[in-house]
């Protein structure tokens, strides 16, 4: 073995130290020859590598001390996440594995039936429904939630379109999964789109657990472990967001219904705008976020006009809080994928006045720069104008950079309570959208559901807040 201490990847280091083993080190890494360093298995590229679980038995002298060393087991295996997970026993798996079609056997890779490998990145062991089972069990899940963590998972398979990312949770920007599902899939199983609809949320408990659920699956069959497979700094959002679109929230056309409104317009919902679907499709988004930020959108300023000020106002505080999440690259590039999360209320009210979506991500866009002036100062201007043989100070200090060309990569979702505060996350890859394919005994799931969690909660007009 060949141990690199951490001051050695510091600029300006001594790497002299390292010369003695310079020839083991060219072994490890061209072909594992090296005479003081021996792989400990062999693995072949795309090796699907089906993990069969393993059974435990857990005793105590009564429920308290079972419990706890059922948690103290979770712990020391890495297989639990630090919070309470559920036992996984076989009678719990067997029934949450009634969510899943009669078509497959538990042992049946998830995803295959669609072309999918079933790898989860990037410790590439396959997924099956009896694994998924097993995690789902332990997050707390339930039969009906499992075709919707199956469509979100497949999202991150091979094969993947070209336009679609792959999933990168190893980097030390500690990205995060989000999953958006939009159809009346999200209502059926009490996934929330209004207030608090990232969690916790016992009225809509499902998104929480779907999140944990599916974080579980990357991290004991994807090696998500930190210090083992990701090295994410903060990690803010993990274990990752599941949660819907408000699709009966979005702008309808209508007539105008104050002075001086335009009428509203259409506007289709997430997975029809970006990715083809067909209004009520019951199918979810996957991907992952690198940071997250959130604002209120007050009405401040001196317009005469009331309701110029109270439409203007959100989408100039909108586009400051874009703009501070920015890496600050100094490019007129077409910009990273940002996700902007606003309440129907706020969408319907603008959309009378002529904001349409194509309107508001432009403004976005258009609000996406940065001074020179303000980061002249910054290394990566300072080695960028070097580089070029360029002198920055005799450049425009007021010149602006953007760092949005591209208004579609300012992409609205509405979702949240209504409520004059938006949520924003940056740098968004998306790894594609999946049809949600429910069991045949999809109405038996439900009606079991309400026995055991109660009716459910009162639907306000525009959202499943209440």
């Amino acid at each position: 073995m060949v141990l690199f201490s951490y001051d050695l990847a510091m600029v300006g280091s001594d790497l002299s130290v390292i010369d003695p083993k310079i020839d083991d080190i060219i072994g490890c890494i061209v072909s594992g020859t090296a005479k003081s360093w021996k792989p400990t298995g062999s693995y072949t590229i795309n090796q699907n590598m089906s993990p069969i679980p393993s059974t435990y038995t857990v005793t105590g002298a009564d429920f308290e001390s079972t419990f706890n060393a059922l948690q103290t087991l979770y712990l020391s295996k890495y297989i639990g996440d630090g919070t309470l997970s559920a036992p996984a026993t076989k009678a719990r798996t067997d029934w949450i594995l009634t969510g899943v079609p009669t078509a497959y056997k538990a042992t049946d890779i998830v995803g295959a039936n669609v072309g999918k490998d079933g790898q989860i990145e990037t410790g590439n062991r396959v997924c099956t429904f009896q694994m998924l089972a097993i995690q789902m069990a332990m997050a707390g899940g339930r039969p009906e939630y499992m075709c919707l963590a199956e469509a979100s998972l497949q999202n991150g398979m091979n094969p993947r379109a070209s336009s679609e990312s792959s999933p990168n949770f190893e980097s030390s920007s500690g990205a995060s999964p989000l999953s958006i599902v939009n159809g009346t899939v999200a209502d059926d199983v009490r996934l929330s789109n209004g207030f608090g609809c990232h969690g916790p949320n016992p009225k809509w408990p499902a998104g929480m657990i779907l999140a944990r659920a599916t974080w579980l699956v990357r991290q004991n069959l994807g090696n998500m472990l930190i210090g083992v497979g990701t090295i994410g700094v903060y990690c803010t959002t993990r274990p990752g967001l599941f949660w819907a679109e408000n699709d009966a929230g979005l702008p309808v056309k209508a007539a105008p219904n104050a002075p001086g409104a335009l009428g509203g317009t259409d506007w289709t919902t997430f997975a029809q705008e970006y990715y083809g679907r067909k209004k009520g499709d019951n199918c979810v988004t996957s991907g992952m976020c690198f940071g997250m930020g959130f604002n209120s959108l007050p009405v401040r300023g001196t317009y005469t006009d009331p309701v110029l000020k109270s439409i203007q106002d959100p989408v100039d505080q909108a586009s400051v809080t874009l703009r501070n999440l920015s890496s600050g690259v100094m490019a007129n590039s077409k910009g990273s994928i940002r996700l902007i999360l606003l309440p129907g209320q706020i969408l319907r009210f603008q959309d009378q006045y002529g904001w349409t979506r194509q309107k508001l991500t432009q403004a976005y866009a258009d609000g996406q720069y940065q001074v020179l002036a303000d980061v002249a100062d910054l290394s990566i201007c300072q080695n960028a104008y070097a580089a070029a043989k360029k002198d920055i100070t005799k450049e425009d200090q007021t010149a602006r950079w953007k760092l949005c060309t591209d208004p579609t990569n300012m992409r609205i979702i509405c979702s949240g309570g209504d409520h004059l505060v938006a949520e924003f996350f940056n740098g968004w890859q998306s790894f594609g959208n999946t049809m949600i394919v429910k069991p045949a005994n999809w109405s038996d799931l439900l009606a079991q559901a309400i026995k055991d969690l109660g009716p459910y909660p009162l639907f306000g007009a525009y959202h499943n807040d209440l």
